[in-house]
């Protein structure tokens, strides 16, 4: 008789588990479906907790042409969430015995431009500091007679180059002490990737990140190359009501920075990696650096670790990163404590995104506390 009740309570426990995850799923399709109705979310959503999977959905259309609907073999594009690819590669030199965090920058490449400003300043920081966002650089690359940030620049010395030879790069005034973001500093460290592997920064990171860890439906997004279930970027611009399409616009000018597509399966199976109790990838004791909170930034509260944000939510370590390229947004993050882990890609904004935090991270954060609080719970 004890036997059947032990038996008869262990059955309860499971139907609870299991009735509790159902509610998880409702919970977060609710969320999902009041952004839809709120900003026109068109994209996809996956959330983990522990090994499973308790939520993948697609909503709206990958193509508005033809209507066509987003499954989740749909890509996107996936802007500065890049930035963790690029610091992983970095941090691969350094495992490899390459390179040093606090070496100067200047030890691997030595300068090359023409503007004056940016040589004086060329030797004074450190490969951390440009992981950081604390090298005191520009956000940005900026017009040159050779080229911009809209053009098809697929060779990354010369985007470099042309801003060395035609801007001062150090343009972060002295008064302001935190970190300041930048994707040229992003940049430049993709090409010390290229200079020591002698190979193209996208290749390195096929050969030793993607392809290890089975991220099949990653890779560099070229305007001009045919990309498998590729999604189209779409957004209103300056609160008109007529739907743009992203058209013209290159990420070659970015590489490094915010130059990569890809889906939530494989940011899920990267997310999965970098809190593994032994990845693929890296070792544990460089996973720790990357995920340690080194600076804030200014003009938020944010603090930034190696290619990724390192925050607190509700007493629990936060590790994110958003991203924002003309069309698409993007938002994965991770709390390693509760093994909770939300991917959201999108193909679709307004203006809003541009004057506010995009709705995008809201939402992820929103799905990241319910599911919190059902973890909880289950405990």
């Amino acid at each position: 008789m004890l036997r059947i009740n032990l038996l008869v309570i262990i059955f309860l426990n499971i139907l609870s588990i299991y009735a509790q995850g159902s509610d998880i799923t409702k919970e977060i399709k609710k969320i999902v479906n009041e952004y839809q109705s709120s900003h026109e979310f068109h994209g996809n959503v996956e959330v983990q907790v522990s090994d499973q999977i308790v939520y993948s959905g697609s909503h709206g259309v990958a193509n508005q042409a033809f209507i066509v609907d987003h499954t989740k073999k749909s890509r996107f594009m996936i802007a500065s969430v890049s930035k963790q690819f690029t610091a992983a590669a970095i941090l691969l030199l350094v495992q490899s015995g390459a390179i040093s965090l606090d070496d100067k920058y200047s030890d691997y490449i030595p300068w090359q431009g023409k503007n004056k400003e940016s040589e004086a300043n060329w030797d004074k920081f450190t490969i951390r500091q440009l992981l950081t966002h604390s090298a005191r650089l520009t956000r940005d690359i900026r017009h040159t007679p050779y080229s911009s940030p809209e053009a098809y620049t697929p060779i990354l010395s010369l985007s470099i180059t042309n801003m060395l030879n035609h801007h001062n790069v150090f343009s972060v005034v002295d008064a302001i002490e935190d970190g300041v973001y930048s994707n040229f500093g992003y940049m430049l460290l993709a090409y010390l990737v290229e200079k020591l592997s002698k190979q193209n920064f996208h290749d390195f990171l096929k050969e030793n990140i993607f392809k290890p860890l089975g991220m099949k439906s990653t890779g560099q997004f070229h305007r001009m190359f045919h990309i498998d279930f590729m999604s189209d970027g779409y957004n209103y611009p300056d609160d008109e009501t007529r739907l743009h399409k992203r058209c013209c616009l290159d990420a070659t000018s970015f590489i490094g920075s915010h130059s990569l597509y890809s889906d939530v399966s494989d940011l899920m199976i990267w997310l999965n990696d970098l809190t593994a109790k032994d990845s693929k990838i890296l070792s544990k004791t460089l996973r720790e650096e990357m995920l340690t909170p080194y600076i804030k930034l200014a003009w938020t509260e944010n603090r930034y670790g190696l290619g990724v944000y390192v925050d607190n939510l509700d007493g629990n370590k936060l590790v994110w990163h958003d991203g924002m390229e003309y069309g698409f947004l993007s938002h994965i993050a991770v709390i390693p404590d509760l093994k909770i882990k939300v991917v959201v890609l999108s193909n679709r904004h307004d203006s809003r995104a541009l004057q506010e935090t995009p709705y995008t991270t809201v939402m992820a954060n929103t799905i990241l506390k319910a599911v919190s609080n059902y973890t909880k719970l289950l405990k």
